[in-house]
């Protein structure tokens, strides 16, 4: 007995089978995370290693080249290349496609501690950077109306990311911009020469009075108690406190030396925002100064699941900031991965419902109907078991492939479905019909379905980046075909011989003409479907009479039409989706002051925004922007993350207005990089091509003088 015979003279433990087959199906449907694209894993590292106040020619001999005679014997490198500017050092490996980038992470560390004794004493560590899509910020908010930054930094740092590092698959949070409070000291150089110090001696007794050690152990009876010695500085009177020497054993104090005072880092970045409801009396068109918080989640978690808990989080919190107080969505890729998931989920539930009503239109009975309808979503919940196995997410690439085998699906279940019926119709009983009729078409529909898995399955073994991109919508086409191939054989033949009742196919001969097929008296839909018989009949007569036009002729529509494809269709590495947000990147000449690219930056903000209008809903601005999300910071760049209204909303699209934002910046006098999208996938930084002519040297730094801030 095969599987059709069990299935069809085994109903109800088929139909177990396939019931323990869904539960487990919704089951891992429940539990697949949602994402907007697959999780692609570059082969490149980076290394970067800051060197305050260093050159880039200073850079390069103390600290590049160093590293680079380190990192050139990791395996499986494939090409090195790195970068050395004023102040750090950034050195990029690439690896072969497939590599195993967590040994080779290890490699690198081994490699790193074999080298970072010769590095500058001055020289921070290296720090590896290993780029996943997972790194890419669920939300970034901003925390605003307060002018005090050292206030704002610490509601943020204390309050706000605080509560947010203790949501489930929160990995981590960054804070960009405000002011981090410190203690300076400033020495004076007059009283340094009275008592014949050097400030190297005062920064090394003041790390020698500031550490917190263990002091060994305390023993009573049984008991063993460790002893610390806590050596922490707590205020700044302990600071001033702190004993630098002796002279004539008369200690001398630090506050005989310097001036201790509370300061902020102006290390940090600064961060501004403007847009709908955040302009006041208080702020002007040029931005807001404020706090940007980023949230990153860990590897493997639904995105949209922890942003929806990270919102809810920071509702609570808002309740609880002090007076004035405003926090600010400047981007959430969470709430664009679930619009993008629904459309495209919405989308397959159009077409699953129109694929029914073409075969409604055909059949014309509900019976048949609903054997097709259940056949869909008994294949596609199977699929998701694949899914769950397999680690694949929820993403528009999966979610896509899921679409195009919907269309697939019921290829199968219709050709076994149509011989059952023309078994019915000659007489046979439902459970010989359901039988036979399976029978006869199963090695057609089996050869069909693996024909077209042919054409999908070799883009498994395709390597680089659009093999990952492409891996789940495969996964997913394929694992739905042999699905649907299974259902075929075994849930149709079983539901027809229960549900399929005897059929009449008298009449629906095509040699009838049309006067006695209206005698008969059939159904609309029927005479539509006899007419398009009719045509379809005249149509092959010809063709057959006319075999060498039919075939020279097709051939040559052919060819036109792939000429017309080559030249015409517009190519590109991924297509540009209107989601409303842009990125744009300002670089000013190297050596410039802060002061002036901050200037330049709420300058470009204003223009921006008064160009943008009521097509705004925020807009941030990051001065001295990072390299990434999480890099060195570059203090000659500046960043500009906008985020528009729906398209709906406005009438101009993504790339009109990335245009006139080229157009606004081309007054200014400096470098600009203007992208479109979140970064997730599809965009376009709108230049085919960027060229880079650098003289015959590693160094990156600048003789060009900046130019004057007009007032």
């Amino acid at each position: 007995m095969n599987i059709i015979d069990l299935s069809v003279k085994r109903p109800v433990a088929m139909s177990m089978l396939l019931l323990i087959v869904m539960a487990v199906g919704i089951f891992a449907a429940f539990t697949i995370p949602i994402d907007f694209l697959p999780d692609i894993e570059s082969p490149i590292i980076s290394v970067t290693t800051v060197y305050s106040g260093a050159g880039p020619e200073e850079v390069e001999v103390s600290v590049t080249r160093p590293l680079e005679e380190g990192l050139s014997t990791v395996e499986n490198l494939l090409d090195i290349t790195s970068t050395s500017q004023e102040g750090y050092s950034t050195i990029s490996l690439e690896f072969e496609w497939g590599s195993d980038l967590d040994q080779a992470m290890f490699n690198i560390r081994e490699a790193l501690d074999m080298v970072t004794s010769r590095l500058p004493d001055d020289a921070d560590s290296p720090r590896i950077f290993k780029f996943s899509s997972d790194m890419i910020p669920v939300i970034g908010i901003s925390i605003s109306g307060i002018d005090d930054m050292a206030t704002a930094y610490d509601i943020a740092d204390s309050q706000i990311a605080t509560a947010l590092d203790q949501i489930p698959g929160v990995g981590q949070v960054n804070i960009v911009g405000g002011t981090q409070t410190e203690v300076h000291i400033e020495l004076n150089q007059n009283r340094l020469q009275a008592y014949n110090i050097d400030a190297d001696t005062v920064a090394s007794v003041v790390s020698a009075n500031n550490v917190t050690a263990a002091g060994g152990y305390v023993y009573q009876g049984a008991y063993q108690f460790g002893v610390r010695t806590d050596g922490e500085l707590k205020n700044l009177e302990d600071f001033r406190n702190i004993v630098i020497t002796y002279v004539d054993n008369t200690p001398i104090f630090l506050r005989d030396l310097a001036d201790v005072y509370y300061g902020g880092n102006e290390d940090n970045p600064l961060q501004f925002i403007t847009g709908k409801g955040i302009i006041d009396e208080s702020a002007t068109q040029t931005g807001r100064p404020s706090v940007a918080l980023f949230i990153v989640k860990s590897s493997g978690a639904n995105t949209v699941e922890v942003g929806h808990l990270v919102q809810a989080k920071l509702d609570e919190l808002k309740r609880t900031l002090p007076p004035g107080v405003e926090i600010s969505e400047i981007m959430n890729t969470a709430k664009d991965i679930e619009s993008s998931i629904n459309n495209v989920r919405n989308s397959g539930l159009q077409g699953g419902l129109f694929a029914l009503l073409v075969i409604f239109f055909y059949l014309w009975d509900w019976r048949a109907l609903l054997v097709i309808g259940l056949s869909i979503p008994t294949s596609l919940i199977t699929t998701f078991i694949a899914m769950y196995l397999f680690d694949v997410s929820f993403n528009t690439v999966a979610m896509t492939g899921l679409i195009l085998a919907i269309g697939m699906m019921v290829d199968s279940s219709i050709v076994v479905l149509e011989n059952i019926y023309r078994h019915r119709a000659e007489g046979d009983g439902k459970i010989t019909a359901s039988i036979k009729g399976a029978k006869e078409v199963g090695m057609a529909i089996t050869a069909s379905t693996l024909t077209t898995i042919a054409v999908f399955a070799p883009i498994l073994f395709v390597g680089g980046m659009m093999g990952q991109l492409f891996r789940d919508l495969v996964i997913t086409v394929v694992v739905g075909l042999l699905a649907s191939l299974l259902i075929s054989v075994t849930l149709v033949p079983m539901l027809c011989s229960i549900l399929i009742k005897k059929v009449s196919m008298d009449g629906f001969d095509t040699d009838q003409d049309e006067a006695h097929y209206k005698a008969a008296k059939h159904r609309w839909n029927d005479r539509i479907l006899h007419r398009v018989d009719m045509a379809y009949k005249a149509g092959l007569e010809w063709c057959v009479k006319h075999k060498k036009t039919t075939v020279f002729g097709g051939l040559g529509a052919v060819i036109v039409m792939l000429v017309l494809f080559l030249i015409f269709l517009p190519k590109e590495y991924m297509p540009v989706s209107d989601d409303g947000q842009l990125t744009v990147t300002l670089i000013f000449p190297q050596g410039t002051v802060t002061s002036y690219n901050e200037a330049l930056t709420r300058n470009a903000l204003g223009d921006i925004r008064e160009y943008f209008g009521d097509d705004l809903e925020v807009m941030s601005a990051q001065v001295k922007a990072t390299r990434g999300m999480f890099g060195a910071i570059r203090n000659n760049r500046s960043q500009l993350r906008i985020q528009l209204v729906s398209r709906d909303e406005r009438d101009r699209d993504i790339t009109q207005l990335a245009n006139g934002v080229r157009q606004v910046l081309s007054r200014y006098p400096l470098e600009y990089r203007v992208s479109i999208g979140s970064g997730r996938g599809g965009g376009s930084s709108g230049e085919p091509i960027t060229m880079q002519i650098r003289e015959a040297t590693t160094s990156t730094s600048s003789t060009t003088q900046p130019p004057r801030l007009s007032p």
